[in-house]
């Protein structure tokens, strides 16, 4: 039986402890449950220049392939994310584990899934307009407090917040 996936928008970008990590925050549409996903700087940063609609002067490695899908036809369905057990989440969880992506696209009738890091099926989901999924059980698990508004933990205050992007009803 197939897990039954929620959407997820990009909320904002957290940074914790003194810049040592940063975070994707992603929320449900519905409940308003966030997801914080560790990347790195430079992906926080592809990921705000995104949401802030800025276009670098030179492509960035998402930019390229964003033209390659577009330019051979391909389709983007979405980015899927799954975990592989506690995130360990300095200030917020400290557990260890780590969180997976795949991203599904297809051209005509045949589908892909790829498996990338969770920081590229961000990216490209965001450059290309298409959804974001978690599995409902991973979006319930999430350590990340419901009720956080700006606050992510001891240690982590908001880098930037509120993406502009509105929600999509799925079919």
């Amino acid at each position: 039986m197939r897990a039954k996936m929620i959407e997820l928008r990009v909320r904002g970008i957290a940074i914790i402890r003194d810049g040592a990590a940063s975070l994707v925050v992603l929320e449900d549409f519905t409940t308003g449950r966030k997801v914080g996903v560790p990347v790195g700087p430079s992906e926080a940063g592809t990921v705000i220049l995104e949401l802030e609609g800025v276009s670098p002067s030179k492509p960035r490695t998402h930019d390229i392939l964003v033209s390659m899908f577009r330019d051979h036809g391909f389709r983007f369905d979405r980015a899927e994310l799954r975990d592989d057990g506690p995130l360990g989440i300095p200030g917020i969880d400290d557990n260890g584990g780590r969180y997976l992506a795949r991203i599904v696209y297809r051209q005509g009738l045949r589908t892909w899934k790829r498996d990338v890091r969770p920081s590229d099926a961000i990216a490209l989901a965001l450059k290309l307009k298409a959804p974001i999924v978690a599995p409902e059980a991973l979006v319930e698990k999430s350590p990340w407090p419901a009720e956080s508004g700006r606050s992510v933990g001891r240690d982590a205050v908001w880098y930037y917040l509120e993406s502009r992007e509105s929600p999509r009803v799925m079919a």
